[in-house]
């Protein structure tokens, strides 16, 4: 491709989309942790005697929408397989404009910098919504543990 006269918007861009990509990763790394409290959670939750079905109920939403949110951020292998078309992930948008453009020397593309666009903005709420999850598994874990519920990762035991 033909070397840019516009270092400085190249550069920004560039730097602009490693700041997303990096996000993006402790995003998927957050939500990786997350979910191994979650996995502890749904088995401590069946040897607590004093757990409520509301609360294993509530326990069962909060990990469907970490699946719903996996999705979002990683697609979904299961449709991928059966061949049928699946929508970009945020994670697969991100890389494929890292790995276009990391080391080019030309102008960003018009379609690289939309496709950066949607990226960003579905990471905005992808990340509001794993908040939005940690805070109410904070909340049920607190719940949990004062019904007895045994140790989980993620949790330090409180001791009179």
């Amino acid at each position: 491709g033909l070397v840019t006269n516009d270092r400085k918007a190249l550069l920004d861009f560039q730097m602009q989309t490693n700041d997303l990509y990096r996000a993006i990763t402790g995003a998927n790394e957050a939500h990786g942790e997350i979910q191994g409290r979650i996995d502890h959670l749904l088995k401590a939750v069946i040897d607590t005697p004093a757990a409520t079905e509301a609360q294993a109920q509530a326990l069962r939403a909060i990990n469907t929408r970490m699946q719903d949110l996996n999705v979002k951020l990683n697609g979904d292998d299961t449709i991928a397989s059966r061949a049928e078309k699946v929508p970009m992930s945020i994670s697969g948008r991100i890389g494929t404009i890292v790995y276009s453009h990391w080391d080019s020397q030309s102008a960003v593309p018009d379609t690289l910098r939309d496709s950066y666009a949607i990226a960003e903005a579905q990471f905005r709420g992808a990340l509001q919504e794993l908040k939005s999850i940690a805070a109410d598994l904070v909340a049920l874990e607190a719940e949990l543990q004062t019904e007895g519920a045994p140790w989980t990762p993620g949790r330090i035991p409180d001791w009179p």
